[in-house]
């Protein structure tokens, strides 16, 4: 979903993979420079922003809305490799090609490597 008012303010990450946005509906994004496509859920504050900008190494995003109400973002660091979502896609779609041998085997792979994140509690 793109911002439902005007962008008053744009900051591009040290790297310049990412670009975060400020709107006047009270929300920031965060997007991904070379393709446009929106990498956050829209980050929602009480009063329009006007300021936004990547701190702490590109780890938090700041941004100020037009009272000077200050809010941090912590952004996460994702250090999974593109074969790995494939893998976590196809276990999560439960894709028809693979056998329930295959998909256990890859439930059992993706739970050695993420415990927190794919056990049972």
């Amino acid at each position: 979903m793109l911002h439902e008012d005007h962008v008053t303010h744009a900051a591009f990450s040290r790297d310049g993979r990412w670009v975060a946005t400020a709107c006047r509906d009270g929300s920031a994004r965060i997007w991904d420079a070379a393709t446009g496509e929106p990498l956050t859920p829209r980050l929602p504050q009480r009063h329009p922003l006007r300021f936004v900008q990547f701190v702490d190494r590109d780890r938090v995003l700041l941004t100020v809305t037009e009272t000077g109400e200050t809010c941090l973002w912590p952004l996460p660091k994702e250090t999974r490799s593109a074969e790995e979502w494939v893998k976590i896609g196809e276990l999560l779609s439960a894709q028809q090609s693979l056998a329930t041998d295959a998909l256990r085997q890859l439930w059992n792979q993706l739970r050695a490597r993420y415990p927190d994140e794919f056990s049972f509690r």
